[in-house]
């Protein structure tokens, strides 16, 4: 029972990124009226997908999570949901702000402000929202359901000056197996059900971010 406890933790934890609660305030959001936001490029991030066998056997098992994981990602053509949740929220920006969001992405592999302001090709801003982590995992109380776990993080970077304007994060970790599915259902259909439970995960924290962070 232990290895499953510290399996499952591994799982939820958001990897070694930082995040620091920064909501936008008054002077912030002068900074973005008539600007243009290029919105961060990063390499789609590990999936775990981790089983009862697999989490028997601890850091092991934990690696072949991430394996399998990663190929059933590359297989079904699911989309990093930071992908999503930027395009939406940068909208939201352009309606409220009369920002421009720019015809070129910030490809960036680093996570450093200074080197995600290098990346800003020309832009005022960076938009940069990065997936901490998502994998889904059973339930503990329930081996037969499984549970899709989402977190992110958002940070609004001033490319002139390196200021960050506006950072917080998100995480979506369901509580309630009754309707969780199981796996084959999660799977089912070209993974039909994680897609839309991923989606779930994205909206959830396209409104986080709206309301605690960027004050939309």
């Amino acid at each position: 029972m232990f290895r499953l406890v510290v399996v499952a933790a591994a799982l939820v934890l958001p990897g070694c990124a930082s995040v620091q609660q920064i909501p936008m305030n008054p002077s912030s959001v002068q900074a973005l009226k008539g600007k243009e936001i290029a919105l961060s490029e990063r390499a789609k991030p590990d999936f775990a997908a981790a089983t009862p066998s697999r989490g028997a056997f601890g850091m092991i098992g934990a690696g072949v999570t991430i394996s399998e994981g990663n190929k059933l990602i590359r297989e079904h053509g699911i989309e990093d949901p930071a992908l999503y949740i930027g395009k939406a929220l940068a909208v939201e920006l352009q309606d409220r702000y009369s920002a421009r969001l720019s015809p070129k992405g910030a490809p960036t592999a680093s996570d450093e402000v200074d080197e995600v302001v290098k990346s800003a090709n020309g832009a005022d801003l960076v938009l940069d929202v990065r997936t901490l982590n998502w994998s889904f995992m059973y339930f503990p109380t329930s081996w037969g359901r499984y549970r899709v776990i989402y977190s992110a993080r958002l940070r609004l970077v001033d490319a002139k000056d390196g200021k960050v304007l506006a950072e917080g994060g998100c995480a979506r970790v369901p509580d309630q197996a009754d309707n969780a599915p199981s796996y084959e259902e999660l799977m089912a259909n070209s993974a039909a059900r994680l897609k839309q439970e991923l989606r779930i995960a994205a909206e959830h924290c396209i409104s986080e971010f709206k309301s605690k962070t960027l004050a939309l």
